[in-house]
């Protein structure tokens, strides 16, 4: 893979669970690493629900590989 290609900026996030000051469980994301990468395919669709109409983005990111990025975890890109 040609590093060029890799131009846009990603963060890997965790789902963790911690525990605040009175003993309640608080679930938060956590990040696991901030990373280059390609944007290979991005699309939209509208789709009308039983709750009324959505939007859906998927995007395909390609990037170097990552040990312990699982389907559990989230990405964020573009704010």
């Amino acid at each position: 893979m040609k590093s060029g290609k890799l131009r846009r900026v990603i963060v890997v996030q965790g789902f963790s669970n911690t525990v605040n000051e009175a003993g309640t469980p608080v679930l938060t994301w956590a990040d696991k690493a901030t990373l280059r990468a390609e944007v290979v395919q991005q699309s939209t669709a509208e789709f009308i629900r039983g709750f009324g109409a959505s939007d859906e983005t998927v995007i395909v990111f390609r990037t170097r590989f990552i040990a312990g990025v699982t389907n559990a975890d989230r990405i964020l890109f573009g704010g």
